[in-house]
């Protein structure tokens, strides 16, 4: 399984609640019809766990969303997601946002909490 995820920050005049309407109806239901997407998942970023006295707890963050899609593997990802149609849309798409950070994982192990397993 491959995960994008897109960390960034709306422009500084941004309505936030507006944007996160528009977030979670126009343009989820347009990043769900992406080639090869099997889903996609959108967040508010709340504050940033501290780690240490060195690292305090801040509900301020560098980044203020994180978009994730999967797919089922790095070929069907890099296939879709370079496609000169793609590019012209992720073009402008990541001109709307500012300081977004595409990143590419893979997946190595998931664990789930069986809710009967007694952890």
């Amino acid at each position: 399984m491959i995960k994008v995820t897109v960390l960034y920050n709306p422009p500084p005049e941004t309505d936030e609640e507006a944007f996160i309407h528009w977030r979670t109806t126009t343009h989820h239901a347009a990043n769900v019809e992406r080639p090869n997407v099997i889903a996609s998942d959108f967040y508010r970023v709340v504050g940033v766990a501290g780690v240490g006295s060195d690292r305090p707890a801040s509900n301020i963050g560098p980044f203020r969303f994180i978009t994730e899609s999967y797919r089922d593997s790095y070929d069907v990802f890099d296939e879709a997601w370079n496609k000169t149609e793609e590019q012209a849309r992720l073009v402008p798409a990541f001109a709307k946002i500012n300081d977004a950070l595409p990143l590419i994982s893979e997946e190595v192990q998931t664990y789930r909490r069986d809710e009967g397993s007694g952890f």
